[in-house]
């Protein structure tokens, strides 16, 4: 696949119907958007002393979420971008189509993702999801679940 990282990210309108060209000897490869993941990136704007942005964090983490924690320093500029109503609380949780595109839009620059997630939030490209009760909600019942590890011998 060719570095994509001076792409912006996908409009929704593309997401997650996203075809990436690879070029290879004489000829392009159209490799198709279904070997992509579509699982979503889920942005936590938060703080380390917010026990709610903690348990958003952990329960993200629980249930192998991708996501990316962002300092609330830009939660204003999230919210204003994005259109969503603010209550002044975090964390503030958003829903962005295709974590493996942003991923790849963002590149291997430290703070990359971030950078770019926050961008795609700004760009009303990510659903609002809310804070913590919301994500539960949002999650499904398993959510609350522990998951424990069974060996079979």
């Amino acid at each position: 696949m060719g570095n994509s990282s001076s792409s912006p990210p996908p409009s929704p309108s593309s997401a997650p119907v996203q075809t990436i060209t690879a070029s290879g000897g004489s000829s392009e490869q159209a490799v198709a958007d279904s070997k992509l993941s579509e699982d979503p990136l889920y942005v936590l704007y938060g703080a380390p002393s917010c026990g709610f942005c903690v348990k958003a964090a952990e329960l993200l983490e629980k249930r192998q979420e991708h996501h990316c924690k962002i300092g609330t320093d830009l939660v204003p500029e999230a919210m204003a971008g994005s259109g969503a109503p603010f209550s002044g609380t975090i964390p503030q949780i958003f829903s962005c189509p295709s974590a493996e595109l942003l991923l790849q839009a963002a590149g291997s620059e430290p703070g990359a993702l971030g950078a770019t997630a926050h961008g795609a939030v700004k760009s009303r490209m990510c659903k609002h999801i809310g804070g913590y009760s919301q994500l539960l909600a949002h999650l499904g019942p398993e959510s609350e679940t522990v998951f424990k590890s069974v060996t079979v011998g």
